[in-house]
């Protein structure tokens, strides 16, 4: 078997071990040697590996030839395609939240309460982004019973994406605000975006829409959403 397929299959069967900082890995961890602003993650790998990293991912080659060190060609693209394949395993209830303001407080709520009698998965930071989102289903325990993600966007198009990885049944939207007007223009233009959490093209027909009733951009949310149960 191959480095690349060792490292994919470990991804698959495990919990919690990716990571994007080298000082955050212990023993097991898998480091991803993203490019940054200023710098470019390999120049951390080799403080990866000495804090315990079983693997690091790159898409740059100017490093020495270590088994330890995956080479793609891009990573996101490479880690999406290992993320879905780990998403269709899950058989759990996977939450999806989104909204404009207050969705890690709902997440850190919810995992608090269902914690208590069920095995849970959610990332234990505000990962909302392609990369989070990406990092949380790769983190994601496929023996949890409930699995939560946080779903956020800049601009057209994003709450999309991430629903068509995350798949959500069951969606909390907390609310509809003016941000990233820069982008989006109008509000309402705003709740048309989050409301693609739950298009049926990209989530299954059972899904549940679990609604802030006082949101100004309620009708929106609910015609795109007609054909879901709707609780408020």
């Amino acid at each position: 078997m191959s480095e690349l397929n060792k490292l994919e299959k470990y991804i698959i069967s495990k919990k919690d071990k990716i990571q994007i900082s080298s000082k955050d890995i212990k023993g097991g961890d898998i480091f991803l040697a993203l490019k940054g602003k200023r710098f470019h993650g390999n120049k951390f790998i080799s403080e990866a590996i000495n804090n315990g990293a079983r693997f690091c991912i790159t898409d740059k080659k100017n490093f020495k030839e270590n088994k330890k060190i995956i080479y793609v060609n891009n990573i996101y693209k490479y880690l999406s395609e290992i993320a879905k394949r780990k998403r269709d395993l899950y058989k759990g209830k996977v939450i999806g939240i989104t909204g404009s303001a207050g969705k890690t407080t709902l997440k850190e709520t919810l995992a608090f309460f269902l914690k208590k009698d069920h095995s849970i998965s959610y990332s234990r930071k505000s990962y909302n982004n392609q990369l989070g989102v990406l990092i949380s289903l790769l983190n994601l325990n496929l023996k949890s019973n409930f699995a939560i993600f946080e779903i956020g966007t800049n601009n057209f198009g994003e709450i999309k994406l991430l629903s068509n990885l995350v798949r959500p049944s069951e969606v909390f939207i907390t609310n509809i605000q003016s941000t990233h007007l820069e982008n989006f223009q109008t509000k309402n233009n705003i709740a048309r975006e989050k409301a693609n959490i739950f298009i049926a093209k990209h989530n299954n027909n059972r899904q549940k829409l679990y609604l802030n009733a006082s949101s100004n951009s309620e009708n929106i949310l609910i015609t795109k959403a007609k054909k879901k149960k709707i609780l408020k």
